[in-house]
């Protein structure tokens, strides 16, 4: 009797295949973000049980909804300290990627919005941030042959220098989709906006890398998605109250 009492409570603790308490619950919460509503997936680096160095075999949604996992051979390293006094999983540029347990569409239909917290390290060619499945589709890359300008699924946006967004210095990128206006913003600053619908809906699939190839080099400290096209405000609150300070973004 009491060895099943045990096990019923022990069993809201298990997530993902991973022992889980409380207290671990209620620190990786999803906090500010999911005050603005939309909120469909949001990975935080620091969230992930690991030491510095260490491969990340599974990144769990803190939303508890998505996860994302590597092969055992190709896995991001967890990085602690490196924004400020906050943890990155960083992508060797090489082989490191990540799938998507369940695929994140975003509908052109409704909007959408994707923020990220990410500094490159270098790497001639494309590298993808994320990336559909299939082979020559898109996703949002940096083409660093270009002035590390970046690409939305095609849409180009030359004005995107990316100034400090290199090594332990952090930028703040947000991609916003209203249905006819595709608009690039780091920080507060708007860097482009691409007027004319994209079309189909977007299947995100997978962190550092387009099928196998163009690798991502560099640190993700945290990435959002929302089901809308956030407003200036809300992206504006985004970067002041939470991911600069949080960061220590310049």
């Amino acid at each position: 009797m009491v060895t099943r009492l045990l096990i019923l409570l022990l069993l809201p603790l298990v997530v993902h295949g991973q022992w889980a308490t409380q207290a671990n619950r209620r620190r990786f919460t999803c906090g500010y973000p999911a005050n603005v509503p939309g909120l469909v997936a949001l990975w935080k680096a620091e969230s992930v049980p690991a030491v510095d160095a260490q491969s990340i075999d599974v990144w769990v949604d803190c939303l508890y909804r998505n996860e994302a996992a590597a092969s055992t051979t190709a896995r991001p390293a967890y990085k602690t300290a490196i924004f400020g006094n906050k943890p990155v999983a960083r992508f060797d540029g090489t082989s490191d990627t990540m799938l998507l347990q369940t695929t994140i569409t975003l509908r052109t239909n409704t909007g959408w919005s994707v923020i990220a917290c990410w500094a490159y390290n270098g790497g001639a060619g494309t590298r993808y941030l994320i990336a559909r499945p299939a082979v020559g589709a898109g996703g949002i890359r940096i083409d660093v042959s270009a002035a590390q300008r970046f690409i939305f699924d095609g849409v180009l946006f030359p004005s995107s220098n990316l100034p400090g967004a290199t090594g332990t210095n952090p930028l703040m990128g947000t991609f916003a989709y209203t249905g006819s206006t595709c608009q690039f913003r780091e920080a507060t600053s708007s860097l482009g906006n691409n007027q004319g619908a994209l079309g189909l809906n977007i299947d995100i699939a997978q962190f550092g890398s387009q099928n196998s190839a163009a690798f991502f080099l560099g640190d993700l400290a945290e990435i959002m998605f929302y089901n809308r096209a956030l407003t200036d405000a809300e992206m504006d609150g985004m970067y002041l109250n939470y991911l600069k300070p949080k960061y220590s973004i310049p």
